[in-house]
């Protein structure tokens, strides 16, 4: 990542992890950690570009409705549909809140909110020839499944908007662990 992408974390990082840290003293015996990862598929509204395959890798801190959650997000090589070996990469790093909605015991929704800091590297016969970097706000839901108190399973649809003028839509399923 570029020096200005890296520069953009540091205070989003330290007030995410002065939020886990800190938290609410009223929630503070109900609060886990938690980390996952999920796989899915990733379509964009730029025509000029085929869809592409993405990978999350998430840790957070999980209080009674809420969460905090930092995330790894890879959304792949888009394939330039006009010319063989181009394509456009894109990867970064999203921070977010989530809130639940409990159905029962095992199953909840969920709305989440956040911003990509995002890498977008362009791609032509193995030579890299623009690279561009940015943030862009990331907004969706889901629904997840408690198999028991520390694994479950999840389900996310969630919009990256604006990423050099294209608005990219992820479908992604993963598992959790909660420690």
């Amino acid at each position: 990542m570029t020096d200005q992408v890296i520069s953009k974390f540091i205070a989003p990082v330290a007030l995410l992890f002065a939020t886990l840290m800190l938290g609410n003293a009223a929630h503070a015996q109900d609060a886990r950690w938690y980390g996952g990862a999920g796989f899915g598929q990733v379509d964009t509204d730029d025509s000029d570009f085929d869809d592409s395959d993405t990978a999350v890798f998430y840790f957070g801190r999980e209080f009674e409705t809420y969460a905090i959650e930092a995330a790894l997000v890879d959304l792949g090589e888009f394939d330039f549909r006009d010319f063989r070996d181009t394509y456009v990469e894109i990867n970064g790093f999203e921070i977010s809140a989530l809130g639940f909605l409990t159905l029962n015991e095992s199953f909840d929704l969920f709305g989440k909110a956040g911003i990509y800091f995002w890498d977008l590297e362009s791609v032509a016969f193995g030579d890299t020839f623009e690279e561009e970097d940015g943030s862009s706000f990331a907004l969706g839901f889901g629904a997840r499944y408690n198999f028991n108190e520390t694994f479950g399973a999840r389900l996310e649809l969630i919009n990256y908007y604006d990423i050099e003028d294209a608005d990219l839509d992820t479908a992604n399923l993963g598992v959790y662990v909660r420690f």
